[in-house]
């Protein structure tokens, strides 16, 4: 009876230490941790950029600006609207009834060019607010557009792919006077990639297959030079996309390991000095050992 008491008591103390160590380490990350802290700052920061083994620029962020209307400030309407619409690529009779509708601040657009932002910001018209922003530019377009995956309109905001999963580096600048996150430096090999693609794609359309992968590795290192998944898409333009195109199908899913088993049951034999490692032999779908 003691026996289990003192192993209860041992127990219980031993959750509890273990639920004081999470404890500490939630108040670490939360307040302590620099990644974190600035992540959850105010402070704009350009996100990283993504190259390949060559040094190839996979995604990349760009300075932008984004025009916000306050129609309280605005004085003369039909003004402001002739003013912005040969810079912005609309038509002034739209902005007019937009801004006639509104009350409140809005976003008029979003990401455009800094040349466009700085034009409008150098007209100074009453009510119209230039903020700066970063876009995110996906310069190989489709290329391994599943792994790396893209980002929303704001930045800051990973939804998918290698981006998601290291969003917190790419956001973490390596210093505090600093403005521009880390970078990710992959194991892809762009022409690797872009011949993978380019194959299996044919392969993928040929077949008419609902999904196509594939996997190029070293061998001698493990890394991944290429991976590949179809339907792809253009993170540039997510939107026009099916959500079943921005998966990773070569991660998405656990296989039937196959033939890899062979590689084990080889070993053993060798372990067990059954066969020598330069013995050449037949295989007609099995072999008796013993």
């Amino acid at each position: 009876m003691n026996e289990s008491k003192k192993r209860l008591k041992y127990i219980f103390l031993f959750l509890c230490g273990l639920f004081f160590i999470l404890y500490v380490r939630v108040i670490y990350l939360t307040y302590f941790n620099e990644s974190i802290i600035n992540l959850k700052s105010t402070k704009l920061v350009q996100r990283g950029t993504i190259f390949d083994r060559r040094g190839i620029e996979l995604a990349l962020s760009q300075e932008s600006g984004t025009i916000g209307i306050e129609p309280k400030n605005i004085y003369d309407i039909e003004l402001t609207a002739s003013e912005l619409a040969p810079i912005l690529g609309l038509k002034s009779e739209k902005l007019f009834t937009s801004n006639s509708e509104k009350e409140n601040y809005f976003l008029l657009k979003r990401e455009i060019e800094i040349k466009k932002a700085n034009q409008i910001k150098s007209l100074a018209l009453p009510g119209v607010r230039v903020e700066k922003e970063f876009r995110r530019i996906y310069p190989q377009g489709s290329l391994a557009s599943n792994l790396i995956g893209f980002t929303g309109y704001d930045d800051d905001k990973a939804l998918s792919g290698l981006e998601t999963l290291y969003n917190l580096e790419l956001l973490t600048t390596t210093d505090a006077n600093s403005q521009k996150g880390n970078n990710l430096h992959l194991s892809i090999d762009s022409i690797i990639q872009y011949r993978l693609e380019k194959s299996l794609g044919k392969a993928f359309l040929e077949t008419q297959s609902k999904h196509g992968i594939g996997i190029i590795m070293d061998v001698d290192t493990g890394k991944i030079l290429a991976m590949s998944s179809f339907p792809n898409f253009d993170p540039n333009h997510f939107q026009d996309f099916s959500i079943d195109s921005h998966t990773n199908w070569g991660i998405r899913h656990v296989y039937e390991p196959g033939s890899t088993m062979k590689i084990f049951i080889a070993l053993m034999l060798l372990n067990e000095g059954a066969i020598l490692p330069h013995e050449k032999f037949n295989c007609p779908g099995f072999i008796e050992v013993g």
